[in-house]
C-alpha cells in the first residue's frame, strides 16, 4: 500500500500506468492539469502534500474525492472542517488529561495526609 510520503512523480507515475490511465484522467482528481502532471510524473518537480493525499485517497484507499468538481471542492472544504475540529477536540482532551492526573495526584496526596 502506497501511503502520502510515498507518493512521488515516479510512483504515481507506475501507479497511473498500472491503472492504464492517461495523465488527464489519473491526474484529474487532484486538480492537476496534464502539462504540470508531466513534470511531476519526471521528478523535475515535487508533488505538492495536497495533491499527494488527494492520490492515496482516491486511488489506493479508494476515497473518490474530484477536486475539479465543485462538489469535490465542497467534500474537501467539508473534511478539512472535520480535521480541524479534530484537531481541537485533541487539544482539549490533552487539556482535560493533564487536568485529571494533577486532580489524581492531590487526591492522593489529601489521602495519605489523612
Amino acid at each position: 500500500m502506497i501511503t502520502e510520503s510515498e507518493m512521488t512523480g515516479p510512483v504515481a507515475r507506475d501507479l497511473r500506468m498500472q491503472l492504464g490511465m492517461t495523465q488527464r484522467d489519473f491526474w484529474g482528481p487532484a486538480g492537476v492539469t496534464q502539462s504540470v502532471a508531466c513534470r511531476y510524473e519526471t521528478g523535475d518537480v515535487a508533488i505538492p502534500r495536497s495533491a499527494r493525499i488527494l492520490l492515496v485517497a482516491h486511488y489506493v484507499a479508494g476515497v473518490k474525492i474530484d477536486a475539479a468538481t465543485s462538489e469535490g471542492l465542497e467534500e474537501l472544504s467539508r473534511l478539512g472542517s472535520i480535521q480541524s475540529k479534530l484537531s481541537q477536540a485533541k487539544t482539549v482532551a490533552g487539556s482535560a488529561r493533564s487536568d485529571l492526573s494533577k486532580a489524581i495526584k492531590s487526591l492522593e496526596a489529601a489521602r495519605d495526609a489523612l
